[in-house]
């Protein structure tokens, strides 16, 4: 699995490494239930959830229902965010913030990560090329023809 902030390959010992919960998934289908998990990217130490699907089986001799997970199933439910990579080292960090913050947003709501990008945009418009226009549209034409 990448971890979607550091965008960097982990992998969980699921049996031991994380806090997790089980919740029924479908109330037609006792059988059929999440497990989720909580925990810390190695590298970056931000928190992931992640979801599998699991089916709740009989065992052993007292017949006891344990979960078996499909490991084929895991998926990151938060964040929900597209992997993207890092920005190179020698773009100002409040450019790299606002580009993060736009990059976090855009599985949770595309519209709001557009508004933050396109701040993003007119902020490195004007503070770092020093063009200041009536819109955005005119700043573009204007930066197109430097």
């Amino acid at each position: 699995m990448t971890c979607p902030y550091c965008a960097l390959r982990v992998h969980f010992d699921y049996d031991s490494s994380m806090d997790h919960v089980y919740m029924d998934a479908d109330p037609n289908d006792p059988k059929q239930v999440y497990s989720f998990y909580t925990g810390y990217c190695p590298s970056c130490q931000n928190v992931l959830i992640i979801k599998r699907n699991g089916q709740k089986v009989k065992a052993g001799k007292s017949n006891e229902n344990i979960i078996e997970e499909d490991e084929s199933s895991t998926d990151i439910v938060f964040p929900k965010t597209a992997i993207r990579q890092p920005l190179p080292a020698d773009v100002p960090i409040q450019y790299v913030e606002d580009y993060n913050e736009a990059a976090l947003l855009v599985g949770l709501s595309p519209k709001a990560s557009a508004a933050l990008s396109r701040r993003a945009l007119q902020r490195l418009l004007h503070e770092h090329l020093h063009i200041k226009e009536k819109n955005l549209d005119q700043e573009m034409v204007l930066r197109h023809f430097w």
